[in-house]
């Protein structure tokens, strides 16, 4: 069984001015430890999506069935959403919080998922003194917390400038590959998803629904060929 199966999912929001689609009818496998990056248009459901994987909105109708039963689920969104009145570390550790480790365990798993993110002197700050790629470092420490069997990515640095998202996504790529995790990352930009991923997801435009699956034959480490990212250019102008 896949790491993660999808089987007929919709999502239907209700607008004030009647009910509006939003993704689906959809079908999709992830397979375990695979890296798979979700593209398509604007309001075509890709954040839909991995809220409905997270459970944290549930479907109109279809499943999200998981292999591993009930997984550990990791997530981080475009807004790095620290909570302004704990420090760093504090943030880092909140899920070992909620989930009852003691305080002098989780301080230390604090500070090495710190150190681990390149945050390590800065456990003690707060995140209004950090700059955007230090927060959403803490943010995917945060996730790393709990060791996730499944981590979901939904534009997590969009909001950067160009060289720190690509020496993020370059941190990312060593992350993902030491936690073995299947990932799900959410993306706007193709080059993103050509470097991260293992296979990429089109969407068609709302509702959102699979309109193409390209696998990645990477050119060298991190890379992959300009042709194969123009083809999928052209495929996502035509979704």
């Amino acid at each position: 069984m896949a790491a993660i199966a999808i089987r007929g999912l919709t999502r239907v929001h209700q607008a004030a001015w009647g009910p509006v689609a939003a993704l689906g009818p959809l079908d999709l496998d992830i397979a375990s430890g695979e890296v798979v990056a979700v593209i398509g248009p604007s309001g075509c459901g890709k954040s839909t999506l991995l809220r409905l994987i997270a459970g944290l909105d549930a479907p109109t109708t279809g499943t999200v069935a998981f292999a591993a039963g009930r997984p550990r689920i990791g997530m981080v969104f475009q807004d790095n959403r620290l909570l302004p009145w704990l420090d760093v570390a504090g943030n880092v550790g909140l899920p070992l919080r909620i989930a009852g480790v003691p305080r002098a365990a989780r301080a230390a798993r604090a500070r090495a998922l710190c150190a681990d993110v390149g945050l390590a002197g800065f456990e003690d700050h707060w995140p209004a003194t950090l700059s955007g790629g230090m927060a959403q470092r803490a943010a995917l420490a945060r996730a790393f917390a709990q060791d996730p069997d499944i981590l979901l990515l939904d534009e997590p640095f969009a909001a950067l400038d160009a060289i720190t998202r690509a020496r993020m996504n370059a941190e990312l790529r060593g992350h993902c590959r030491r936690l073995g995790a299947t990932v799900l990352l959410v993306t706007h930009a193709l080059d993103e998803a050509a470097a991260l991923a293992d296979r990429i997801v089109v969407l068609t435009g709302r509702p959102g629904q699979v309109a193409r699956i390209a696998r990645m034959h990477k050119a060298g480490p991190g890379g992959t060929s300009d042709g194969l990212i123009a083809d999928l250019a052209r495929g996502l102008a035509d979704a």
